[in-house]
């Protein structure tokens, strides 16, 4: 009886045990659900800790993985090298990886938009371009997007514009060629695009130097090689490109001046327009160029801002890469944090009083 009475309680703890575990066919359902369950349990727990450790914890962990560059020109171009030179020393500083993104698309606005619609969080980084931004004052392209949707990061390049004509031309002065182009009918000035940098230095000249403008008309082409071609060809009588595009001028053309508001670091024997505007008699501020940089969706976290900025300071001060500038013909103009965004104000402030001669108000 004893025998049979502890087989019988062996038998009913197995059955016990066994009601207790699910089956088979229901095991993966149960796991989900504690699974949920416990994912549930796990974000009222986060959302009843204080913020501010949430916060800290991610501010100095930063940054915890790669981070991605929207480029807003296509590979290869010398925008794109001047992005390669500097980020090898902006991962260096920032202790990891940058994917970098090519997509010149829509003249960059295919990632700008992006930017200014996406949430800041420091991963997500873009170069801009000055003056190619300034589109978005064209009433036909209804970009509705202003510079405080953008967090300013850094400016890398400044390529000035230059002046120059013809070497067979005998203009070789700008007295010379204001004279030109007040004494004479039909002159033409090569430019590139329509807004671009190149338009935008002839109308501040003329602006600043209406008579030069009474008799002259631009003439836009679709690239820098076009422009020299046409220059060369005598379809031009002067025309406007940028230190960048030195090389490529100097031996068949007159530089004239260059219009940055000190002389160039990389051509300190060409004098500056305001130089040579105050020679004769004409109290003219003017600069124009290209200004190159990067920056990123508003809302990140300041801590994690002020990482960046700095990043991009401590790596745009490095000698190697000046050197390598120079070495590739770019004017190395590193403007950090407010610093940039006090040079970009001044430029769209510049920008907006040529809007009546752009035909965009």
């Amino acid at each position: 009886m004893k025998k049979t009475l502890t087989i019988l309680m062996a038998i009913s703890m197995v059955m016990s045990l066994s009601a207790c575990q699910p089956s088979a066919n229901n095991q993966g359902n149960t796991t989900k659900a504690n699974i949920e369950s416990k994912q549930e349990n796990q974000q009222e727990s986060k959302t009843t800790e204080p913020t501010e450790k949430s916060t800290e914890s991610t501010t100095s962990d930063y940054p915890t993985g790669p981070i991605t560059l929207y480029v807003s020109s296509a590979a290869g171009g010398s925008f794109d090298l001047g992005v390669r030179l500097l980020v090898p020393y902006v991962e260096e500083e920032l202790g990891t990886t940058i994917n970098i993104v090519n997509n010149d698309t829509a003249g960059g606005w295919a990632i700008w938009l992006e930017c200014a619609k996406a949430k800041g969080d420091g991963y997500s980084i873009y170069t801009n371009n000055f003056p190619a931004y300034y589109t978005v004052y064209n009433p036909e392209y209804g970009y509705d997007v202003s510079l405080e949707d953008f967090q300013l990061i850094a400016n890398f390049c400044s390529d000035p514009n230059i002046v120059v004509t013809s070497k067979d031309s005998g203009i070789e002065t700008l007295e010379q060629l204001i004279d030109y182009t007040t004494n004479n009918k039909d002159i033409v000035c090569g430019v590139t695009t329509f807004a671009g940098d190149d338009h935008l230095a002839y109308l501040k000249m003329v602006n600043a130097i209406p008579s030069m403008g009474e008799n002259t008309t631009p003439l836009y082409v679709n690239s820098i090689t076009e422009a020299i071609a046409n220059q060369l060809g005598g379809f031009s009588d002067f025309m406007f490109c940028n230190v960048g595009n030195i090389d490529a001028v100097k031996e068949k053309c007159n530089i004239i001046c260059v219009f940055s508001e000190e002389r160039c670091s990389l051509v300190p024997e060409i004098p500056t327009f305001n130089e040579c505007a105050k020679e004769i008699g004409f109290d003219v501020d003017v600069s124009a160029g290209a200004n190159r940089g990067f920056w990123m969706p508003t809302g990140c976290d300041d801590m994690v801002t002020e990482k960046i900025i700095t990043a991009f300071k401590n790596a745009l001060n490095r000698e190697e890469l000046k050197q390598a500038y120079r070495e590739q013909n770019f004017v190395w103009n590193g403007v950090t944090g407010n610093d940039y965004v006090s040079l970009v104000n001044k430029e769209d402030t510049l920008f907006r009083e040529l809007l009546p001669l752009l035909g965009w108000e």
